[in-house]
């Protein structure tokens, strides 16, 4: 009988989204200067990134007005 196979600590769920050529570009050039051979490694290191950063300026600086 097969036994149950341990899941992954962390589950990965492909989603679809859509990016300029200019973004591309970006991306793509980002990658290489840091050495990342895939596309979607270099989007999940900048949302990565961009999420730490987010998460650092919400704790250092004080709500705004609206």
């Amino acid at each position: 009988m097969n036994e149950p196979q341990a899941r992954p600590e962390q589950e990965h769920r492909r989603i679809g989204t859509t990016f300029t050529d200019d973004e591309l570009a970006k991306m793509d050039e980002w990658g290489f200067a840091r050495k990342i051979r895939s596309r979607s490694e270099v989007i999940r290191q900048l949302v990565r990134e961009g999420l730490s950063s987010q998460t650092k300026t919400a704790t250092t600086e004080p709500a705004r007005a609206e």
